[in-house]
């Protein structure tokens, strides 16, 4: 029926005035929000590359303060097993 209609030009329009209406609305909507993407993407990514470089920074230093605590500690260890061998080397000779 609306075929017939629609090839007369009596039909209904295709787009009803109300649907016109919201799919032209819908387009600046949708303009927008693509610019407010564009605008505020870039700010986005560079507070996530700082944060990432903070988060770097910080797992390097808890890495350097790992390793001088461990030459630290292995240099601290080595010098009185040295130092306690030589007194227990000592403690032998005297007990000859």
């Amino acid at each position: 029926m609306y075929k017939q209609e629609a090839q007369q030009g009596t039909g209904r329009p295709l787009l009803q005035p109300s649907t016109r209406g919201a799919a032209i609305m819908i387009q600046p909507i949708r303009t927008i929000l693509l610019l407010f993407l564009i605008a505020f993407l870039p700010l986005g990514c560079s507070h996530i590359g700082e944060a990432a470089r903070k988060a770097k920074a910080g797992i390097e230093n808890a890495i350097n303060d790992t390793r001088s605590g461990y030459n630290k500690g292995y240099s601290e260890e080595k010098g009185q097993k040295s130092s306690s061998s030589r007194t227990s080397s000592k403690d032998s000779v005297a007990h000859l």
